[in-house]
């Protein structure tokens, strides 16, 4: 895994009951520095899987300067099939999933497996992108579990 670098999108993006943060909106203890209670921090931000730090995508693709964070989720398929993991795209700018890099990224990941797309200020994907198999099923959108 490598390290984030100036990018703190997920600081932005994810949703933080313990500490009041919600859905896109920026987390209170983000500094200049980064996480102000990093040693402290509550499960969600510890437990969140940025799709970037963990793969050997270009840098271009990093969450802040591609305008698309990919992290891992949940959803189950109808039709007595197994659960299927995609991965969700947030849209972090009008624009990002169409520009260049969001569009190679997109189309990348959507090769291998099941992408969820939500675009920017929407809180559920609007469309999927994945392998024929994949999209065939019925899926329906389950937001992961949050921990209290």
């Amino acid at each position: 895994m490598r390290d984030c670098g100036e990018c703190n999108v997920c600081c932005t993006i994810l949703e933080v009951k313990e500490l009041g943060k919600k859905f896109n909106q920026r987390c209170p203890h983000l500094c200049e520095r980064g996480c102000g209670i990093y040693e402290t921090r509550p499960a969600p931000c510890r437990e969140w899987f940025c799709v970037w730090v963990a793969s050997d995508a270009p840098d271009a693709e990093r969450p802040d300067r591609s305008g698309v964070v990919v992290e891992q989720a949940h959803a189950r398929a109808s039709q007595g099939r197994a659960g299927v993991m995609p991965v969700v795209a947030y849209e972090i700018r009008p624009g990002a999933f169409a520009s260049y890099w969001g569009d190679k990224l997109l189309k990348r990941l959507a090769r291998k497996m099941l992408v969820a797309l939500v675009p920017h200020g929407a809180e559920q994907p609007s469309r999927f992108m994945g392998p024929p198999d994949q999209l065939r099923a019925d899926v329906e959108w389950v937001r992961a579990p949050t921990r209290e």
